[in-house]
């Protein structure tokens, strides 16, 4: 299963980066004594599961569920982290439980703020060796100098060299999701919701199958449509030959 693909990456010096319930199942245990997740909850319902154990960290699940925007900085150093430590970053969290660290787990951030409250916590996770991280930051590659950073050390990691900022920050990059014209019940039945994006030069990205424009554009297959313009811009969801041209 996955949790093995995953392991055998580890052992294959490959970064792995888990975001919220990723991060949770990157550490060594998790547990739930109260019967959060559990179907019949109440205490005495819950159970204790082994994680991955890539990160040296426990998850108990709590009844409160912590939803806040925060923002603070990188605190991390080894890896590429010490390229850009003290850089803010930005995001938010939606979560049941909290994540605490063991000896050999350094934190990754830093929250200044959370909500409307000033705060000084450290947050996530990171192993020595910097390849393994963790954190409940949603939206953490959005924030342009941790992903300029992460793909700039991919890419020296295979010996390419790494490609200027202003290629993966677009300046302006429109998208447009054309909700009305989607039936919501195609999404249960395993199709996507059609999205259009602007693409370079106008060009537009359009829906798997949909009929496009003689330009360059992209075109989309996930399962939920969800790339962002950052991605579209760098190219990391590059379309196919358009079979019209």
């Amino acid at each position: 299963g996955y949790a093995q693909e995953i392991l055998a990456l580890s052992r294959r010096q490959i970064p792995i980066i888990g975001i919220c319930g990723g991060y949770q199942m990157l550490g060594m245990k998790i547990s739930d004594p109260l019967g959060v997740e559990a179907e019949s909850g109440g205490p005495g319902s819950g159970m204790e599961t082994e994680g991955l154990g890539l990160l040296n960290t426990v998850t108990v699940f709590l009844p409160e569920k912590t939803t806040e925007r925060v923002e603070g900085e990188v605190l991390g150093t080894a890896g590429f982290l010490g390229q850009i430590e003290s850089r803010e970053v930005r995001g938010y969290e939606i979560h049941m439980g909290t994540t605490v660290r063991l000896p050999g787990a350094a934190p990754l951030l830093h929250w200044r703020r959370r909500g409307q409250q000033e705060v000084d916590y450290p947050e996530g996770a990171v192993d020595p060796s910097g390849l393994v991280m963790g954190t409940y930051l949603h939206d953490l590659f959005e924030n342009d100098g941790f992903r300029v950073a992460f793909v700039n050390w991919l890419r020296r990691r295979r010996g390419l060299a790494p490609v200027p900022p202003s290629a993966l920050i677009p300046p302006s990059l429109e998208c447009n999701p054309v909700a009305p014209e989607v039936d919501p019940a195609r999404d249960r039945g395993g199709r996507s919701p059609s999205f259009v994006r602007s693409g370079p030069q106008g060009a537009a990205v359009r829906p798997a199958g949909q009929p496009g424009a003689r330009q360059p554009g992209y075109e989309l297959h996930l399962p939920a449509a969800q790339v962002t313009a950052h991605e579209l811009k760098a190219g990391i969801a590059p379309a196919p030959p358009n079979p019209g041209q």
